[in-house]
């Protein structure tokens, strides 16, 4: 009978085959040596393969794992960045594993779905840190996941990450948190800036679905717009699920407001709320942020969509980086990267990390202290540089959507 071994990309099994008995030998004397060689062996084969409680074989000491665990949403709607995301992962872990592993040591990956709500996401950390392996956990893509789940394996000093979980109350929680996503803070002032100054805002209209993610933005992007002069005459919000969004039609019809800023979790929301607007005849500017530029919402939306203004992090598709990964996820996959920002984003995490063990003693402070160090780090997703709290300083791009399409309009940087 062959004892499986465990694959570290997945939960596939490949069998190890047992070794083969010795044959019997007549006579005690010889039947006393075989034994003690039988026990010799076995000795050995103990060293080498030591069963779990699983059945399970750990792998020696030159090659045990280096193990992470994912918290994503894998199903329902915001799935459909929540999966983009973890083949990111994927790709980044299987090229890793097969130029050697993080110094001889192959990365072994878990992934668990925490449908960007916290307590998903908090029952899935508590799973994640029954295994004492795991060094490494994506606490979160949604900010709802990571708020969750964070604090928890802060408590057993488990570096968490993220590459789109943007909440501003993430950068306040302490060590051991690094995200390539930067925080809401930025992005609300950026969508704020841009309303007011470039589309000549004196009046806008906020509606926002009831997330840490969106209220994130939202609450910064208000005393932003009205500090620069502006007058928020609706905001509304809705419940996840929500498909009639007639009351918010009706009160964007009667105040009229220059542009309209729509905050949803997912792109589906999003889109039915564009074409509720459409349908009753609003003119005034749409403006959201970066969910609603999932590259195939937009391909399959493209009417509805068309004239939309999105803001998210600069994503340059002509970064060498970012065209070498892009290919390799096409060729990895056969699809199309939908989201390629956060994508990339995840990406340069998972080689940031591999950097990171490879030049510290691989302790959780060594860890922390070395990616909160990095300045001008040239990834797929551009120039990585974390500030004191593990947030990156980005550059934000403006897109508006026309025919399909998302060109860049404008290019913003926020420098603290």
């Amino acid at each position: 009978m062959d004892t499986p071994q465990k694959n570290p990309e997945s939960e596939a099994y490949q069998s190890v085959p047992e070794p083969e008995k010795p044959q019997q030998v007549r006579g005690s004397v010889w039947y006393a040596i075989g034994a003690i060689m039988i026990g010799v062996g076995a000795g050995l084969l103990y060293l080498f393969f030591s069963s779990e409680q699983t059945g399970t074989i750990t792998q020696t000491a030159q090659t045990e794992p280096i193990v992470f665990a994912g918290i994503s949403p894998l199903t329902g709607d915001a799935a459909s960045f929540g999966q983009p995301i973890r083949q990111a992962a994927l790709l980044a872990q299987r090229e890793i594993n097969a130029a050697g592993g993080i110094g001889g040591r192959p990365i072994e990956m878990q992934w668990h779905d925490g449908k960007c709500e916290g307590e998903d996401a908090e029952a899935a950390a508590r799973t994640i840190l029954a295994d004492e392996r795991v060094q490494v956990a994506v606490a979160g893509v949604c900010s709802n996941e990571f708020l969750a789940s964070a604090p928890l394996f802060q408590e057993r000093a488990v570096i968490s990450i993220s590459p789109s979980a943007t909440s501003p109350l993430i950068s306040d929680l302490g060590p051991y948190v690094i995200r390539t996503a930067p925080s809401d803070a930025l992005a609300g002032r950026v969508a704020a800036q841009y309303a007011r100054e470039r589309m000549e805002a004196s009046t806008a209209a906020v509606i926002t679905e009831d997330t840490l993610y969106t209220e994130g933005l939202r609450d910064v992007f208000i005393p932003e717009f009205e500090a620069l002069g502006g007058t928020i005459v609706v905001n509304e919000s809705y419940e996840t699920g929500t498909i009639d969004f007639s009351s918010f039609v009706a009160s964007v019809v009667a105040t009229e407001p220059d542009v309209i800023y729509i905050l949803p979790q997912s792109p589906t929301p999003g889109v039915l709320i564009t074409q509720a607007l459409k349908e009753a005849g609003v003119t005034a500017r749409l403006l959201t942020a970066e969910v609603m530029l999932i590259r195939d919402a937009i391909v399959e939306q493209a009417a509805i969509l068309e004239g939309v203004t999105g803001i998210e992090v600069l994503f340059d598709e002509e970064n060498p980086h970012a065209q070498e990964m892009l290919a390799r996820y096409e060729a990895e996959f056969g699809l199309e990267a939908i989201y390629p920002s956060f994508m990339a984003s995840m990406y340069d995490l998972m080689y940031l990390l591999k950097e990171a063990f490879e030049n510290t003693d691989g302790s959780p402070n060594a860890i922390d202290a070395y990616l909160k160090s990095v300045t001008e780090w040239p990834g797929a997703s551009g120039v990585i540089t974390f500030d004191e709290n593990g947030d990156p300083l980005p550059i934000y791009s403006v897109r508006t959507i026309s025919d399909g399409e998302a060109p860049i309009v404008e290019l913003f940087e926020i420098s603290r």
